[in-house]
């Protein structure tokens, strides 16, 4: 069964109609909290690229493990992605969804940064690459695509 987590710290250096509680523990800025890792993205998509972060010694969450960042570009993506990720009237977006799963099988979501041009959306990192990379290397192995055994174990 799933838990309804405490939803994930929301950083916004851009100004809402709503007052916020402030949270004097976290900085506003993505770069303020965290420092990327590698040479370069995980994985990226039409408006995302995924990172490696860490925590910068300064922060709440100094001394934490390595965590996964999705940098999501604002200026480019169209108003439909944007419903995507930030839901629209009723309906739930990518990170409200997110924030409402607590499930041992599924990537934990931390914090949310916000700022004019990017989101970035700090989440539990997983080494040995996507759950569509694992299938498709296990479906080229067997031939059978992955069998409920395997998934356990993913």
């Amino acid at each position: 069964p799933l838990k309804v987590p405490p939803p994930p710290v929301m950083h916004s250096a851009v100004p809402e109609n709503t007052p916020e509680q402030p949270n004097i523990c976290s900085p506003t800025v993505f770069s303020d909290a965290y420092t990327l890792i590698g040479d370069g993205p995980l994985a990226r998509g039409g408006f995302s690229s995924v990172w490696r972060c860490r925590p910068l010694a300064r922060g709440c969450n100094k001394g934490s493990l390595d965590r996964a960042v999705k940098r999501i570009d604002k200026e480019g993506i169209p108003d439909r992605g944007k419903r995507y990720l930030y839901g629209h009237g009723s309906y739930a977006g990518e990170i409200q969804l997110h924030q409402r799963l607590d499930h041992p099988n599924v990537v934990k979501l931390y914090e949310v940064f916000d700022d004019a041009s990017v989101v970035s959306l700090v989440m539990q990192y997983c080494r040995g690459g996507d759950l569509l990379e694992i299938t498709l290397r296990h479906h080229q192995m067997f031939d059978r695509g992955l069998q409920e055994t395997a998934a356990a174990h993913v």
